[in-house]
């Protein structure tokens, strides 16, 4: 049942006009196999993001996980790359180090070499107003470092 909502999820996802993201949580020595497969999972949604982030040794997990589960930020970047390796669309958008984060865009949110990925919520709300249909695209603004 779960595999099946999953792939129900990432479908419905697809259709969406809003900005879209999926987060895969990395855990060494469990889920850090199989990138291809990954990307078929991605490519099902095609989200505007793909969100990176490694585990960590934090809560309740504790319980079942060990601190080693956790791996660095240049494993999870690397994890990342590979992923990418199958998902022509997206490129290296940034990375949070000290969080062990690594996310990738759709090269379409890139203009001019820069990346252009951030909600401009003065015009997100104005266009929520209007009460009118409206694309991710419709409300960008440039990413600040």
């Amino acid at each position: 049942d779960y595999w099946e909502r999953l792939n129900k999820s990432l479908k419905e996802m697809k259709k969406k006009k809003f900005r879209t993201a999926i987060r895969i949580t990395a855990i060494k020595g469990i889920n850090m196999v199989e990138p291809e497969n990954y990307a078929k999972l991605i490519k099902k949604a095609d989200p505007d993001f793909v969100e990176v982030k490694s585990y960590m040794f934090v809560g309740e997990s504790r319980k079942r996980l060990k601190e080693e589960n956790m791996p660095s930020h240049s494993e999870v970047k690397e994890f990342t790359e590979k992923i990418n390796e199958f998902l022509p669309e997206y490129e290296y958008c940034s990375e949070q180090k000290s969080s062990r984060v690594v996310l990738l865009a759709k090269k379409e949110f890139k203009k001019k070499g820069k990346w252009v990925a951030w909600i401009d919520f003065d015009k997100f709300f104005k266009l929520v107003s209007k009460k009118k249909k409206f694309e991710s695209k419709d409300y960008l603004t440039q990413t600040k470092k």
